[in-house]
């Protein structure tokens, strides 16, 4: 059952940033971003949140983000 909700987490994470990344797909990246940098690091948090390692995603956001969101947070959603 556990790891049924595994995956359908995984696939809902997956299907949200690349709706996101479609999204912004028309619209030019902030100064500083590369399209292959942004999906790299939507694959990684996707893998950290497979791996269940919440902690290491809330320390991978900016600064000012850190504070908005918990690791029980996240592994509650």
């Amino acid at each position: 059952m556990k790891k049924q909700i595994k995956t359908i987490l995984s696939a809902a994470l997956i299907l949200v940033l690349s709706m996101s990344l479609i999204g912004c797909a028309a619209n030019k990246l902030p100064e500083g971003f590369t399209e292959e940098d942004v999906g790299t690091a939507a694959e990684e948090i996707v893998g950290l949140a497979t791996m269940g390692d919440y902690d290491s995603i809330i320390l991978s956001l900016r600064d000012d983000l850190k504070s908005g969101v918990t690791a029980d947070q996240l592994r509650e959603g």
